[in-house]
């Protein structure tokens, strides 16, 4: 079938899965450095309960404030620690670690400036507290505290420029304590935050398939440190509708511009960049069953696909770029949100050949909790607005 965009796809649901590495393909789509995202609910390594990473997610029924991008591999950087400018009542031992005895009042370490606004790192740091409070300043000014016994921390934190960008270890009065094994990189990627205790997804599973439930009413979660990307780009995902609403987002980008699965409008489903490209009734399109997206936004010659299947060809999305990705709701007003399950989500700052198209959809096809997804039939007419 031909999809627009001067390609030709078999249906993905007629393509064997066993044995083939789809973690690895989707992986390659980045591997020249192409800018994006890649999110996946499924792998409990990459969500946090809090946005600043401080506590893993470890089953279901928990929220998530982090959930990182996996386009880069999650391959951390180099080692930006080295010393500790002001020692305070601290010792240096000279071995790399410090300690102090009983202070006798709030006393700090305090690091060089470390990293860049905006980007987000792993911080690790093995502490030994005898006695009193020992709290970690993480590069802005949400602490971590550690009271007793012997803990390495280990946290991904992003760093706002509080603080003069700096690392800070406080120790409160009458703390006997030793802090070593001190390292801070950086974790690049578009790493997906909610600061909002009450506003995180949670990670939920439905047979061997984790998912992110997004209730309807406030949750949401984003990202926006993707740099401005134009046109041509991909963006494909696995959800779940729980209820039809006549106007929700699940993905959405910076307000008037690119949107990806907007529903609204009468409850029309739609994919929009400047223009939108009407797919029919929500109920008709989607249903309340497993989904997979697939939007190849290039202008006038862009192409949806649900379930393996095109729904729109040559269709004309407008020009908007891509900067930032919400989940959930839509970004201006955080309204319109999302109830439902949420699988995953590629996006990718080019086309993708053929084959690419098809590891994609199967791979998002898989996360749904089977290797063949349905596919739609009898889709209403599009049009095009």
């Amino acid at each position: 079938m031909n999809v627009g965009i001067g390609l030709s796809v078999s249906n993905f649901s007629s393509v064997p899965t066993v044995g083939l590495d789809l973690d690895a393909a989707i992986a390659a789509l980045f591997s020249s450095g192409e800018e994006g995202a890649w999110y996946d609910p499924s792998d409990l390594t990459t969500l946090y309960q809090d946005a600043n990473g401080f506590t893993p997610v470890t089953g279901t029924g928990q929220p998530v404030g982090l959930m990182l991008d996996k386009s880069k591999g999650l391959t951390l950087g180099s080692e930006l620690f080295s010393d500790f400018a002001t020692e305070g009542l601290w010792t240096d031992n000279g071995n790399g670690s410090w300690s102090i005895t009983s202070a006798a009042s709030t006393t700090d370490l305090r690091s060089t400036t470390l990293g860049v606004t905006g980007k987000r790192y792993r911080i690790e740091i093995t502490f030994a507290v005898s006695s009193g409070l020992v709290a970690v300043y993480p590069l802005n000014t949400t602490p971590y505290s550690v009271s007793s016994g012997q803990t390495k921390v280990v946290f991904t934190e992003a760093n706002y420029g509080v603080i003069s960008d700096q690392l800070w270890i406080r120790a409160a009065t009458g703390t006997t304590a030793t802090v070593s094994n001190i390292s801070v990189k950086e974790l690049p990627g578009n790493h997906a935050t909610q600061s909002t205790s009450t506003a995180r997804p949670t990670l939920q599973l439905s047979g061997s398939s984790y998912y992110l439930d997004f209730d309807g009413a406030d949750d949401r979660i984003s990202t926006a440190t993707l740099t401005s990307q134009s046109q041509p780009f991909t963006m494909a995902t696995a959800s779940r509708l729980d209820a039809v609403p006549t106007a929700f987002y699940l993905v959405d980008g910076p307000d008037g511009a690119a949107r990806v699965i907007h529903y609204g409008f009468s409850d029309n489903t739609q994919v929009y960049a400047g223009s939108a490209v009407v797919l029919g009734s929500t109920s008709s399109v989607l249903g309340t069953q497993s989904r997979v997206w697939f939007s190849h936004f290039n202008t006038t010659d862009s192409t949806v696909r649900v379930d393996g299947a095109d729904v729109a060809t040559s269709a004309n999305v407008g020009t908007g770029s891509w900067e930032g990705i919400k989940i959930g709701a839509r970004t201006s007003t955080n309204a319109d949100r999302f109830n439902g399950g949420f699988y995953g989500l590629i996006f990718v700052n080019r086309t993708l050949d053929p084959d690419e198209i098809t590891n994609v959809e199967s791979y998002l096809a898989d996360k749904t909790g089977a290797f063949v997804a349905p596919v739609i039939t009898g889709v209403p007419t599009i049009s095009v607005s």
